[in-house]
């Protein structure tokens, strides 16, 4: 019997070295700030699926993304840890497993963040997938290493947030659309309508991806008028498809509609510290000149807006991914608030139009240079492209790793007694167990025993009653006549630099930030410097005397 050996093609052999890149690339630094949590949504992800397990429900109880899929996986992968532990003796019961998660939730977070960087890999793969079904297999390698080395994309797939997952249900939708374009399938309509559906369930604007779907009908109507009832017919099916979709991943959708439209109008706020945008245009502008500058390079986006006009081109990229690139895009710009994260569904098509006119021009240049000068131009401008952006990402996983907040904590280790009470404006789990009392902020409740919240004595609908409508929680926003609540010895601030970069905007907030530090004295700065060291600016100031007759301080 002959045996005959796997022959792997050239092109296969190289999207698995890009696959790797956009691994390792991912996995370095996952654990950035743990035990410390960071990012200040990444707890509400996390609290949400431990609540399902704990009140054994299927109702996340929030629906601000909405976030019901990465919160049920979330769910899944804490029931494997919990089992994981319960098989080698380390977890006795689910009383121990939650004791052991406020003591470090390490133990739940990073599975969680390796959920979701397996999410950004796998969104390389789809975006190879799509380049080659539209554009052929260099397309399609190219822009699966500019996606693979994306620094933005690299940095949100360290995050336990829903954005990437969203971005990976939309390009299987997209991939899915481009069967409808080219083939007509039913099955293929309804791969589409189930990957709207998934999105959606993931986070709200994901459901703008069923322009794919749609552009992709209707250019089989136009191309097969003979068969344009039934593909009309199969529309309607895909359609219909991605709202069972939707409502079987997350009937609680419907269920617990009142709780969705209280979390949609948190949502909905027209404006955040740092994030408040200035309309349609404006924000349009912001997008481009910022964060897709930034993500891509300026002559990323040049190569982009040619490989846009090079795609336009081919009936079906015509129909399928641009109306969706553009649909998205002017549907965040149209939002109140502007965030560099949401454009992360962009990203997979900016880095396939790209490669798309580095293609191009090799192939223009061709007849001149030959093939092998064609390889050479093409070789070279994916370098003048790839390298500036692994570099970035390379820097930012360094400051991801050395965080203003990591040093101010090994700071205070080393200067502030541990009889002292310490306010708190972070999550810092990494300075539990070393002896301090904490307070943080509370909102209307002043600030509240900060020990309790990081041990899991304080609910989230607590947190959120205390908020009462603020988008952020910290010593800006609490209520000025309980401010004595929130005396302490030393206070680690971090949010202060933030109001200060819109003093317009937040007078009220900057005047109780002064009330509170008014004759206290900052005894460390830290301060982030771009390639070393990230987050926002920390200073630890020594608090004086409460200033002014508000209420009862607590006893020094």
């Amino acid at each position: 019997m002959r045996i005959r050996r796997a022959r792997f093609s050239p092109a296969g052999i190289l999207l698995f070295l890009i696959l790797l890149l956009a691994l390792a690339l991912r996995l370095h630094g996952l654990g950035f700030g743990l035990p410390a949590l960071y990012d200040p949504d990444e707890p509400l992800f996390v609290v949400s699926a431990l609540k399902l397990l704990r009140d054994q429900t299927l109702n996340p109880g929030w629906f601000g993304h909405p976030g019901t899929t990465t919160i049920y996986a979330l769910a899944i992968i804490d029931m494997l840890v919990f089992a994981a532990g319960s098989l080698t003796g380390r977890l006795a019961d689910t009383h121990a497993f939650a004791t052991a998660i406020y003591t470090d939730p390490s133990i739940v977070v990073l599975p969680g963040r390796l959920f979701i960087a397996l999410c950004g890999v796998g969104c390389v793969w789809l975006t190879f997938l799509i380049g080659r079904r539209l554009f052929g297999d260099r397309a399609g390698l190219l822009a699966a290493l500019l996606l693979a080395v994306d620094p933005l994309h690299v940095q949100w797939s360290q995050v336990i947030r829903t954005d990437i997952q969203a971005t990976l249900f939309m390009l299987a939708c997209a991939l899915a659309s481009i069967g409808v374009a080219r083939h007509g399938r039913l099955g293929d309509y309804l791969w589409a309508g189930l990957w709207v559906g998934l999105g959606t369930a993931t986070k709200w604007p994901a459901a703008t991806i069923i322009a794919c779907l749609v552009g992709a009908a209707l250019l089989r109507m136009r191309s097969d008028p003979a068969n344009a009832r039934q593909a009309a017919g199969r529309l309607a099916i895909g359609l219909a498809a991605s709202l069972a979709a939707l409502l079987i991943v997350s009937p609680y959708i419907l269920i617990d509609h009142q709780t969705v439209l209280a979390n949609l109008g948190r949502e909905a706020r027209p404006q955040h510290l740092g994030a408040t945008g200035g309309g349609l245009l404006f924000n349009l502008g912001w997008y481009v000149a910022g964060p897709m500058r930034e993500a891509i390079g300026i002559a990323g986006l040049a190569l982009a807006a040619i490989g846009i006009g090079v795609a336009a081109r081919r009936p079906v990229a015509l129909a399928t991914i641009i109306p969706a690139f553009l649909v998205f895009l002017l549907a965040i710009s149209g939002e109140s608030l502007i965030w560099a994260r949401w454009i992360l569904p962009l990203l997979p098509f900016l880095s396939l139009f790209a490669a798309v006119a580095i293609v191009a021009v090799a192939d223009r240049l061709a007849p001149g240079l030959g093939r092998r000068g064609a390889v050479a131009v093409q070789l070279l401008l994916a370098a003048a492209l790839a390298l500036p952006m692994l570099a970035a990402a390379r820097a930012e996983a360094a400051e991801r790793i050395n965080d203003t907040r990591t040093q101010a904590a090994a700071w205070a280790r080393a200067h502030i007694p541990r009889s002292d009470r310490i306010v708190l404006e972070h999550l810092a789990f990494d300075m539990l167990g070393d002896g301090w009392s904490f307070l943080f902020p509370g909102g209307d409740v002043g600030c509240i025993d900060g020990n309790k919240v990081l041990a899991g004595q304080v609910r989230y609908a607590d947190v959120e009653r205390w908020r009462n409508g603020r988008s952020i929680l910290d010593l800006g926003t609490i209520d000025p006549a309980r401010i004595a609540a929130c005396w302490g010895d030393y206070a680690i601030i971090s949010h202060l630099d933030r109001y200060q970069r819109e003093p317009d905007r937040y007078r009220a907030e900057l005047a109780t930030y002064r009330r509170f530090l008014d004759g206290g004295t900052t005894v460390a700065m830290f301060r982030p410097a771009p390639g070393r060291s990230g987050g926002p600016e920390v200073r630890i100031v020594r608090l004086g005397p409460l200033a002014g007759p508000v209420g009862d301080a607590p006893k020094r």
